[in-house]
């Protein structure tokens, strides 16, 4: 698995977009090396969430804008499940699939949904996530209602509001 990390940069979804093509050398190595096979053979999966509300439109725009590319949809309505590019030039196809629209219940829920031992998803203050804050360091974190709290039921309120007060 690659992470990227567009925090530092002045364009971040070109950036992204030039990330995902740089990937094509590092896996072509392995593919050919290893597996026998051009990288061509292998998509890039790419896991998203709600990426028909956001990403997916900037996304779309910054391909286009690039130009060289096909892109096709899988979608019912305007809930996008899927979106696939594929370069003219031979590379792998990209596929952007949103995990949104896959499962039944909200992302926090997994964990529980298929009894997974792994650390929970925690809680990020996404409100908080500005430009204008991206090098801000607080001694204390950001105010609860950065997190959403407005916006939590009454029962996932009392769980943050002992998690904000222990951290």
């Amino acid at each position: 698995m690659f992470n990227f990390n567009g925090a530092h940069l002045d364009n971040p979804l070109t950036d992204f977009v030039e990330w995902l093509k740089s990937m094509d050398k590092k896996i072509r190595h392995l593919c050919l090396f290893a597996l026998w096979r051009p990288v061509s053979h292998f998509p890039r999966f790419v896991s998203t969430f709600l990426f028909s509300s956001y990403d997916m439109i900037l996304l779309n725009g910054e391909y286009l804008r690039q130009g060289g590319y096909k892109l096709s949809f899988i979608r019912t309505g305007m809930k996008i499940f899927q979106m696939v590019v594929a370069s003219r030039n031979g590379s792998p196809k990209t596929v952007f699939r949103d995990s949104f629209n896959l499962f039944p219940f909200a992302l926090g829920d997994l964990v529980n949904a298929f009894s997974l031992e792994v650390q929970d998803k925690g809680t990020f203050p996404f409100h908080y996530n500005r430009v204008e804050n991206y090098f801000v360091d607080l001694p204390h974190l950001p105010e609860k209602h950065y997190y959403g709290y407005n916006a939590m039921k009454p029962s996932k309120q009392a769980a943050f509001d002992v998690w904000y007060e222990t951290n």
